[in-house]
């Protein structure tokens, strides 16, 4: 199992709404999918700044490092 939220989903491809609704209902922005990815992993390796300023604002760690030793 890849261990992927919804979060993480929504982080990958970008859907900011989508991940607004999920933070406010109380997903939790530091979890980790099976690689130890957080959403903010995801959303930087898209490059995609809007939804990584998003997870910031609502507490994404920096230094959250994955299996293999990367931060975001």
């Amino acid at each position: 199992s890849l261990g992927l939220t919804p979060l993480h989903t929504a982080a990958h491809w970008g859907h900011s709404d989508t991940a607004v609704l999920l933070l406010d209902a109380g997903a939790r922005v530091n979890d980790r999918a099976g690689t130890s990815d957080t959403a903010l992993h995801f959303a930087a390796r898209r490059n995609n700044s809007k939804m990584c300023k998003l997870l910031l604002s609502r507490g994404a760690s920096l230094d959250a490092r994955n299996n293999d030793g990367d931060d975001p």
